[in-house]
């Protein structure tokens, strides 16, 4: 596996485990609106980065063609 698709997999990794205790603290009432609205950020850009690393990735593989 290359280092873009391990990042792409980190990233994504993260993101899950932000949604995971996201939904967690909505369930427990802990999380106020700022809060949640900087997760739903944070997220966003999470999976953003992910699929720019693996916009990149496909890039070098149809150049390498």
């Amino acid at each position: 596996m290359n280092q873009l698709e391990q990042q792409a997999i980190e990233k994504d990794r993260e993101k899950e485990m932000w949604k995971s205790a996201t939904a967690e603290a909505l369930k427990e009432n802990r999380l106020s609106e700022q809060q949640l609205r900087l997760v739903i950020e944070k997220v966003y850009q999470l999976g953003h980065n992910a699929g720019h690393c693996r916009g990149e990735q496909y890039k070098k593989g149809v150049r390498a063609s």
